[in-house]
């Protein structure tokens, strides 16, 4: 059981999220042992799933209420090459 307690809001947890991903960027693998590494690479791999998960729930309901009109553009596509640099090669839209 975790003793860091859960976020509040959205906010919260992304601070959350920038100040853990934040300290790992800075961790040199080089120094940590073997098993502490394959820790890392395994909760790295957790944390990227769970982003998949949230990025696809994110741009569905932005997608589904064309917030992308907000900002000028005609479609989800062009509003993540325009507004977030997305490369097309990374583009995958279902439905």
């Amino acid at each position: 059981m975790s003793t860091i307690p859960s976020p509040a809001n959205m906010d919260e947890a992304v601070e959350a999220v920038r100040a853990g991903m934040g300290y790992l960027a800075t961790l040199d693998p080089a120094q940590l042992p073997a098993c502490t590494q394959a820790r890392l690479l395994q909760v790295l791999e957790q944390a990227h799933a769970l982003e998949t998960v949230a990025r696809a729930l994110g741009l569905r309901a932005f997608t589904a209420g064309q917030g992308y009109h907000e900002d000028g553009c005609y479609g989800a596509k062009s509003w993540l090459t325009t507004r977030l640099g997305v490369t097309k090669p990374k583009l995958r839209l279902v439905g």
